[in-house]
C-alpha cells in the first residue's frame, strides 16, 4: 500500500534484503529492522525508499562490513542519524578488524582497507 509511512520488521528472522525488497513503498518513512539475523543486503535495497528518514538496524549482528561504506553514509544522511543516534546502526561481525564495531562509527572509506586484504575474501558483503 503506497500510504504506509512506517513499517516495523523487527525480529522477523531476516537474513537478506535485495533490490526489491522494498519496492512500492515510496512513502515509508521509518524503518525498523532490529534484531534481524541480515548476512545480504545489496546495495539497492534501500533506492524505493526516497522518504526515508528513520532506519533503526539495532540488534542487527550478522553483517559482514565490507563494501557497506553505502550504508554507512546512508544512515549517517537520514533525518534520524546514525551520527546522533549510533545505537540504531548494525554492528560489524566481521571482517576480524572490525568485529562488534558499530558500522556507523568509521571515518575512512572503503572500510576493509583498513585492514588486510584476505581479512574480506569470501565474505557476503
Amino acid at each position: 500500500d503506497p500510504a504506509i509511512t512506517t513499517l516495523l520488521l523487527n525480529d522477523n528472522a531476516i537474513t537478506t534484503l535485495t533490490s526489491t525488497s522494498f519496492t512500492g513503498l515510496a512513502s515509508l518513512t521509518t524503518l525498523h529492522l532490529n534484531n534481524n539475523p541480515l548476512q545480504s543486503i545489496a546495495s539497492t535495497a534501500f533506492a524505493p525508499l526516497t522518504l526515508l528518514q528513520t532506519l533503526d538496524m539495532s540488534g542487527v549482528t550478522t553483517l559482514h562490513c565490507c563494501d557497506l561504506e553505502w550504508l554507512r553514509a546512508l544512515g549517517r544522511g537520514l533525518g534520524t542519524s546514525w551520527t546522533s543516534a549510533p545505537a540504531m546502526s548494525p554492528v560489524c561481525a566481521g571482517p576480524v578488524g572490525l568485529v562488534g564495531r558499530v558500522l556507523s562509527s568509521y571515518q575512512r572509506t572503503p572500510i576493509c582497507r583498513l585492514f588486510p586484504q584476505d581479512t574480506c575474501g569470501g565474505l557476503p558483503s
